[in-house]
């Protein structure tokens, strides 16, 4: 597909990355069980917030490793850093959680999840994994899915640039968690296949 602006001509190729969205967080006892379908799962902590709600839940299901690792290595949340926990689920292929600070309430702009999704894939590849995972937490406002959508369409167009700009990628799946309510939403994110900036300026979160 070639696209044109009054400013330059570019070509994007279509991302071969495969992108699915799977339904979790129900009230059943295994409304988790989706996330342990990747074999490396991407969270994020704001700074100075407490991990509650379905965070918790997760760090539960596997036997507090996330908080364990957390307080071992005194991560804060602030924004760009991150943790790697080795996790073991007996019969799944997560392999991996990668914990990424956001930083305070209000720094989770734009810039700052491309600078996410760079940081994911890039570990994702590094790591030889084939797939990764990206939960939408519930609890999110009806008010908040326009978001939702702006936040997965740059999931889409991050992940097209990493495919050009990495040599030999082995990520070949993103899959995206989210409620029944805000599945539609996510789609539509997902469904944005346009560059979103006129020259990709790269934002990092960490170097």
């Amino acid at each position: 597909m070639t696209l044109q602006c009054d400013r330059c001509t570019y070509v994007r190729e279509q991302p071969q990355t495969t992108f699915t969205v799977e339904t979790a967080f129900g009230r059943k006892a295994n409304a988790l069980q989706p996330l342990f379908s990747v074999e490396l799962l991407v969270l994020t902590k704001q700074q100075h917030t407490i991990s509650a709600g379905p965070f918790s839940r997760m760090d539960k299901a596997l036997g507090g490793a996330l908080t364990a690792a957390m307080d071992r290595e005194d991560f804060g949340g602030a924004l760009g850093e991150h943790l790697l926990v080795e996790v073991h689920v007996p019969d799944q292929p997560l392999k991996r959680v990668l914990i990424v600070g956001m930083g305070n309430p209000g720094e989770g702009i734009r810039p700052n999840f491309c600078g996410m999704y760079r940081l994911a894939i890039d570990v994702a590849n590094q790591l030889g994994f084939k797939n990764l995972g990206i939960p939408v937490w519930p609890g999110r406002l009806t008010a908040d899915f326009m978001n939702i959508k702006g936040m997965l369409a740059v999931l889409h167009c991050r992940a097209a640039e990493r495919l050009r700009s990495t040599a030999e990628p082995t990520l070949k799946e993103i899959k995206v968690f989210c409620t029944a309510q805000a599945r539609r939403h996510v789609e539509q994110g997902l469904a944005v296949d346009h560059q979103l900036c006129v020259v990709c300026r790269d934002p990092r979160i960490c170097s």
